[in-house]
């Protein structure tokens, strides 16, 4: 539950406060019970709140054999019981919930806070809306056994109402409690101290690890685990017993050396092996995690080669056909990607006009055709003006986070568009946008002022936007005879640029720091934007700034898209951590919700679609100028291979859109954790050139892709969906598998192939949560041939991006 979206709870005040426990439950742990629920009643009669008879509850046996609930719902139905807290006990305090809960198959509904849910809520004296605790501590979906689950929220003094609550909000599934109690508890002042104690905790059980002690579970899928007991012990407690038991274990279960045979599962297990002997010859020269995580990639692949070897478990059979009847052109701009100037400071020279060599050749095979400048947020702080020209007359880069300088641009304005050249890709150019002149607008009054104090000074003296955005469309494409132009031509360039397409600020609906507005802000400010640059050049196309709300889009169109040439806004899929991350590192089957994300995505771009054709009767070309897995707040699950399988079957999604004429995946370049190549910086000169896992995933959909593609019946597969490019001369296929934990069977049907031999490029890791931060070589792409055949099928592993190139 969301901000804004309250259910009954101006009822509350209805609810009787909850009674203390009794004096023995209230001793067994430190501080005041405040609620204990034992569910023995599963009507819950002192609970209210909305109860829809479309919800099943029923009353189970929860942990240690205790009394608990489940509830069963149906897609989009909503079910939630609430229970006032006792001000006068929870006000100005930390207050501990502390809960069972289970999840059957329990999916996420349209919005990402549509789950299962356990939790707080309160309203402040004088606030206009009532308080939740975040989804991360709250929301719960997928499908575990009873887990123990706990979070501390801060009450204010002012309290006007507190509240819990748990039930299930326009999702699906089956969901169950036990056990609840509501505490303060003087050992925990916040969340932060509560996450310190558990970590503590399982720290003191791990801490004197011995290989008597420990066992190796092997898993269907090809994982394996380090045991203690019953207890799955997480990779960053492990000792040198424990790497050597995982691997003496993965050693001993790996049998005889794969087959030399030509078909594709052969092949896959040959790779495999020899990957992990490549691994472990250079285990002596890792430390720390990035020995960890090696050893359990080892262990993984030896278990992976030993399972294709005498027969995979393979829950999932599936058939995919393409239809040679139905073509599709292939936008040939989806293939995008952002840069953000300042990141290029350390590896563009400007004297030579050139990047570093080792960037070169991780980005070329890449295959972009379509990249976006300067940057995102900080495209509304960005003057043009002062990154062209000789490099020691140009001015620094501010920093959209506190408006300090982040230098001066090597890779200006100039630099960026003789590199599209170069390499034959089409610009997009983020103009800065202010909703006025921003020395008339007054800064208390500007939505991020207080967040970002520097917002206050720099709008005293930022240039004039439309006029800045109209200059900059004549200086990339104005004849030498504008003013302009005749400055690009004395930077050394005559030829005008030809830069075709320009969006109109970024993320204006909110995020970003300068340029955030009202939608009806943005749509009167809007046209003098496209008069003044049509002016300079009318044959640009000029980009909306949407968002991936139907309020904003709505009122943009209505009011202001027949100014419009093109649409944008932007799609980003921010899965959450289920579990803590060492209790989902034991259970990586836990990863499949997270790359089924993108499963919204086409509901999303008919809602935009059909407001389009409401309010201007025709749809506006779509660019998706930033996508991708969005920040989850954990850089391993972020630059892990789960990352690369979500972008895969989100720009599926935007491939097989008609409305969609180009996409940009954030970001091509270091500063964040979801950057595809990793490298020098400015504050780490010397750091080594890689890629993360989604560079492998860019490489493969760009040596498979084509200019068109066959219709596929995706919609008969959830575990693995697949895009068939159409070539002159063959197919280019590329596998997206979907499960976290499992090998697949794939059925996949290609009109007029002959058994002969074909490509592989793959993408994979042995774990959901494996990738490249902590040893950069440890998750690269296997390139193997293999004899197609058509009657076999292609064994998928689980966490995989696989191109196939099959000659037809």
């Amino acid at each position: 539950m969301r901000p804004g979206i309250v259910f009954c709870l101006a009822l509350l005040s209805l609810v009787a406060f909850v009674q203390i426990g009794d004096s023995a439950q209230a001793e067994s742990e430190p501080g005041e019970l405040i609620l204990r629920e034992t569910f023995e009643d599963p009507t819950l009669p002192a609970w209210q709140g909305v109860r829809n008879d479309k919800a099943h509850v029923t009353r189970v046996i929860g942990p240690n054999g205790n009394p608990g609930i489940s509830m069963t719902v149906d897609a989009g139905v909503t079910r939630i019981f609430t229970r006032r807290l006792p001000i006068d006990k929870v006000a100005g305090k930390p207050v501990l919930i502390d809960i069972w809960r289970k999840a059957d198959n329990v999916v996420t509904g349209r919005e990402h806070y549509y789950n299962a849910k356990a939790m707080l809520s309160w309203k402040a004296r004088g606030a206009k809306k009532p308080e939740y605790s975040g989804t991360e501590f709250s929301d719960f979906f997928g499908t575990f056994d009873w887990q123990r689950h706990r979070y501390v929220v801060n009450m204010p003094e002012d309290l006007e109402w507190a509240a819990v609550s748990i039930g299930m909000q326009a999702c699906s599934g089956k969901a169950s409690w036990a056990d609840l109690k509501i505490r303060v508890d003087p050992r925990f002042v916040d969340q932060a101290s509560l996450e310190h104690f558990l970590a503590d905790q399982q720290r003191r059980a791990f801490e004197s690890l011995t290989a008597d002690s420990l066992t190796v579970k092997r898993l269907p899928g090809g994982t394996v685990q380090l045991m203690m007991d019953d207890l799955h012990v997480p990779k960053q407690y492990w000792n040198a017993d424990a790497r050597q038991v995982l691997l003496a274990g993965a050693s001993a279960s790996s049998g005889p050396r794969p087959r030399a045979a030509e078909d594709f599962a052969s092949k896959l297990a040959i790779a495999f092996d020899a990957r992990a002997d490549q691994l472990q010859k250079d285990l002596s020269r890792r430390s720390g995690q990035a020995l960890n995580d090696r050893v359990l990639e080892i262990a993984c692949l030896r278990e992976r080669t030993s399972q294709i070897i005498s027969g995979a478990d393979v829950p999932s059979r599936v058939t995919l056909t393409a239809d040679p009847s139905t073509t599709f052109p292939v936008a040939p701009l989806v293939f995008g990607n952002n840069v953000n100037t300042q990141n290029f400071n350390e590896i563009f020279d400007s004297q030579k006009g050139s990047f570093r060599q080792p960037f070169l050749d991780l980005f070329r095979p890449m295959g972009i055709t379509f990249l976006r400048y300067p940057g995102g947020c900080n495209a509304d702080i960005f003057n043009w003006k002062d990154t062209v020209g000789p490099v020691e007359h140009r001015k620094e880069i501010l920093n959209y986070h506190d408006g300090t300088g982040r230098g001066v641009a090597r890779f200006g304005v100039d630099e960026f568009l003789q590199f599209c050249q170069q390499e034959s890709i089409t610009p997009i150019i983020t103009t800065a946008f202010c909703k006025d002149h921003p020395q008339r607008i007054d800064p208390k009054e500007h939505p991020k002022g207080v967040r970002h104090p520097y917002v206050f000074s720099y709008l005293k003296t930022a240039p004039q936007r439309v006029q800045l955005a109209a200059d900059w469309v004549e200086y990339c494409n104005g004849s030498v005879n504008t003013t302009f132009g005749r400055l690009r031509a004395q930077n050394g360039h005559p030829k005008p640029y030809g830069v075709k397409y320009w969006e109109v600020g970024n993320e204006s609906y909110g995020p970003d720091p300068t340029g955030s507005c009202t939608a009806d802000e943005y749509a009167k400010a809007f046209p003098k934007y496209v008069r003044a640059m049509k002016e300079r050049d009318p044959s640009i196309t000029v980009v909306m700034n949407g968002y991936s709300q139907p309020e904003w889009n709505a009122t943009v169109l209505a009011k202001a898209g027949r100014y419009a040439d093109a649409f944008q806004f932007h799609i980003y899929h921010s899965p959450r951590l289920q579990l803590d991350k060492n209790t989902m590192e034991a259970r990586p089957d836990q990863f499949s919700p997270a790359t089924r994300s993108a499963d919204r995505i086409p509901a999303l771009l008919n809602d935009v679609e059909r407001i389009m054709q409401e309010h201007l009767g025709h749809t506006l070309p779509t660019i998706i100028s930033e996508f991708g897995m969005g920040n989850t707040k954990d850089r391993e699950f972020m630059t892990s291979v789960t990352s690369p399988v979500l972008v895969a079957d989100m720009w599926r999604t935007l491939i097989e859109s008609p409305l969609v004429v180009g996409a940009n995946k954030w970001c091509l370049y270091t500063g964040y954790w979801f950057s595809q190549i990793l490298g020098p910086t400015t504050a780490d000169p010397d750091a080594a050139f890689y890629g993360r896992p989604e560079h492998a995933m860019h490489c493969i959909y760009a040596w498979c892709r084509g200019k068109t593609r066959l219709a596929v019946n995706n919609e008969q597969s959830d575990g693995v969906k697949a895009v068939v490019f159409q070539r002159p001369d063959s197919y280019g296929v590329v596998l997206i598998s979907r499960e976290s934990a499992s090998w697949q069977s794939l059925q996949l049907g290609l009109p007029g192939i002959a058994n002969e031999q074909a490509e592989c490029l793959m993408m994979t890791a042995g774990h959901p949560l494996l990738g490249n931060e902590q040893d950069p070589n440890l998750v690269q792409p296997y390139r193997f041939d293999f004899r197609y055949d058509a009657d076999e099928p292609i064994l998928v592993p689980a966490n995989s991006v696989i191109g196939l190139v099959i000659p037809r």
